[in-house]
């Protein structure tokens, strides 16, 4: 999805159901948010722009790997509030927040961890040097 300079995409996970936009927008008032912001509903992780896209889950955990935070029916407007901060990178971190490396975590184990794109060319140099092909 296109945005404009002054505009943020809200990418939004609701499952079968169109999320209630309320809570949403009460708590973008209550931010002072003062730049455009666009609901985009999701369903896919094809659907994101890149797997760190920040997504607000409403009601459910998406069934696609992403970084989410979960809100639902019971959640008190500050909630909203902390949730759509994080969501739009107001705020950098939210320790309610999922993010990828805590799935990832939680799938695999404590050991892993998340190798940089910089760390990985250089273990691929190596490895190509130790096989006399570089």
């Amino acid at each position: 999805m296109d945005v404009w300079a002054d505009e943020s995409a809200l990418y939004i996970w609701s499952g079968e159901e169109r999320a209630d936009l309320a809570p949403i927008k009460a708590a973008k008032a209550a931010l002072n948010v003062d730049r455009v912001v666009k609901p985009v509903g999701v369903t896919s992780i094809e659907q994101l722009p890149s797997l760190d896209t920040r997504v607000l889950a409403v009601g459910s955990r998406p069934p696609f790997l992403c970084e989410y935070a979960l809100t639902s029916e019971r959640t008190s407007p500050e909630g909203w509030q902390r949730a759509l901060s994080w969501v739009l990178g107001i705020t950098v971190d939210d320790p309610k927040a999922t993010t990828v490396l805590d799935i990832l975590t939680s799938t695999f184990g404590p050991g892993m961890k998340e190798i940089s794109a910089e760390e990985l060319a250089a273990e691929e140099k190596m490895a190509a040097y130790q096989q006399g092909r570089e």
